[in-house]
């Protein structure tokens, strides 16, 4: 930890403190009440991590916490510096380079034995400022004064910052828009936030470079389009290598080392590559990790254990009333009751009402396996019922909708699976696609109702192209197994039956011809052979068809007539 003259040590509620500056009294107040949270406003809780808000006269102050999450962290700190106080030194170091951030006012650690247990790092507030998302976000508005030319200006303003703080030598770690805070009144004006993972290097190895950048640009992939992270790629390139190219071997003259090799990008492509590539990796990992999250505790889910019954589930919900849940299934499926939505040999599907606020009734699926070679089997491997809970928080964090899973229950004895059951919101209110266009787009004489089927094919082929685009592949994606959603002008695609979702990196054609194929063989006829042409033509965002198209459309109808389901143009196909 850096140590100054101008520093103050304090002692308060077991943590000590060292204050930038003097101690008056009203800091003194404020860091009394750190630890019991007295006047202070929560913005941010997460599991390991809070954030703070405090008022005192006129002038604010973020107060951010760090929780130890378990006995080796404690250990390390025996030997190493703790969060709060990397992000001191760093935020110091990046003062001293005349680089901007939110002023440091006070750091705290509470130890026990010499092992931490918390740490603080208090900040003051930086006025008239937003961050570059919202800042971004806000300029697309088409209720705003600012155009295009102000985002792009505003973008390659961002790249031009983050390359000076790489020529500085520092490297971020954690960079994204939400991380850099841009004056409102003078858009050159940039601050750097949570600098805890931040190094210096008086060379910046081209690989971090890479990481920095990639991470920025892949938060900014809701706001810009590919080819304007390619436009930034290329901007950033052009700082970074000078212009001066050696024509005989087609290498820029900059060499950036790593370690005792250099590494040298042969051109923009290869440099591009790299970028997407590394931005690919990142989206993957941190999707993955939203993902698997509902498989362990943390401040949204928990595990629990009751009878034979292992349940992973909400925070919000309760054992009991998830067993209730559970038990009324099985008496439902016993006695044949009303609520019944499907039975089978393998699984029962029933909708169970609940006196609760927020949900009024939920969907329980069960699992059943009956062969004792698929219990062995799915006692050590995946079931399907935990494919379907992992599939649905995966879909959630690409920001697809699927019904809310609450709740995983997986019925074990002697350590043997004998049935799971999910637990989901119920969407049985909202009709499946195929009953759906039935309903609503049945008569073909209407001009209006013409109109807005078109309209619906559209969006309905968005979802899936979108889908695509993501490397989700659904192994049974057939109309029932859609839930439609009006809303407003437009419409939400709701997708069921999970436990045949994969997530890869890239669809093949193959299976996206598969795909296609279940859904169309699987949508009644008053959906046409010119609405099935636009949606193709949609999803493959194209308007007219080449030789290659037809060729897929040719392989699409092929198969939906192999699948034998609801539709068939009764045509010859070559």
């Amino acid at each position: 930890m850096l140590i100054n003259k101008k520093f103050n040590k304090y002692f308060s509620n077991n943590i000590r403190w060292l204050v930038n500056g003097a101690l008056s009294d009203p800091l003194k107040k404020m860091l009394d009440s750190v630890d019991t949270e007295e006047k202070c406003e929560v913005i941010r809780n997460r599991y390991f991590k809070k954030i703070l808000k405090y008022v005192n006269n006129q002038e604010t102050f973020y107060i951010k916490r760090y929780i130890v999450r378990n006995r080796l962290e404690s250990v390390k700190s025996l030997f190493s510096s703790s969060k709060a106080s990397r992000e001191w030194d760093q935020s110091h170091r990046l003062l001293n380079k005349h680089l901007l951030t939110a002023e440091p006012v006070a750091v705290g650690e509470k130890r026990r034995f010499g092992m931490l247990k918390d740490c603080y790092i208090i900040s003051k507030e930086i006025p008239n400022c937003l961050s570059g998302r919202k800042l971004l976000a806000n300029i697309q508005q088409p209720s705003t004064d600012y155009g295009l030319s102000k985002k792009n200006t505003l973008l390659r303003n961002i790249i031009s910052y983050v390359n000076t703080m790489h020529n500085y030598g520092i490297f971020h770690g954690e960079l994204h828009a939400d991380n850099i805070l841009i004056d409102t009144g003078n858009l050159t004006l940039f601050y750097l936030l949570d600098l805890g993972c931040a190094k210096h290097r008086r060379n910046l190895p081209l690989s971090w470079r890479i990481k920095d950048i990639s991470r920025l640009l892949y938060s900014l992939k809701g706001i810009c389009t590919d080819a304007e992270i390619t436009e930034l790629i290329g901007c950033y390139e052009a700082f970074v290598f000078p212009l001066h190219i050696d024509s005989s071997k087609n290498l820029p003259s900059s060499r950036f080392s790593q370690g005792n090799q250099p590494l040298i990008y042969k051109n923009k492509e290869v440099f591009s590559k790299a970028v997407f590539s590394k931005i690919y990796r990142i989206k993957r990992k941190l999707w993955y990790g939203r993902a698997r999250r509902c498989f362990r505790d943390n401040n949204v889910f928990k595990v629990a254990s009751h009878d034979h019954y292992t349940i992973n589930m909400r925070n919000e919900w309760d054992i009991k009333t998830l067993i209730g849940l559970i038990n009324e299934h099985i008496l439902s499926l016993k006695e044949g009751r009303d609520n019944i939505l499907k039975v089978s040999s393998k699984i029962g599907i029933t909708s169970v009402p609940l006196s609760s606020e927020s949900t009024k009734r939920v969907c329980i699926k069960e699992y059943k396996y009956l062969s004792f070679s698929k219990q062995l089997l799915y006692s050590f491997h995946n079931s399907p019922a935990r494919r379907a809970w992992f599939a649905a928080h995966g879909l959630m964090a690409l920001n697809f909708q699927v019904p809310e899973p609450i709740a995983l229950c997986e019925e074990k004895r002697f350590g043997i699976l004998k049935k799971s059951f999910i637990i989901m919101e119920d969407a049985s209110a909202f009709l499946p696609c195929n009953k759906y266009v039935i309903e609503k787009f049945g008569d073909p004489h209407d001009e209006v109702i013409y109109r807005r089927k078109q309209r619906f094919v559209s969006c309905l082929a968005e979802s899936f192209r979108q889908l695509h685009d993501s490397g989700v592949y659904h192994g049974d994606l057939k109309a029932n197994n859609i839930i439609v959603m009006e809303s407003n002008d437009t419409w939400n695609f709701f997708y069921l039956d999970l436990d045949r979702v994969w997530f890869k990196k890239w669809l093949t054609l193959r299976k996206k011809i598969k795909n296609l194929s279940q859904l169309n063989a699987s949508l009644p006829h008053c959906i046409t052979y010119t609405d099935r042409l636009r949606f193709y033509r949609t999803y493959a965002g194209v308007k007219n068809l080449n030789d290659e198209n037809k060729r897929i459309v040719r392989a699409i109808v092929r198969l939906s007539i192999q699948r034998k389901h609801v539709w068939n143009p009764r045509i010859q196909i070559a």
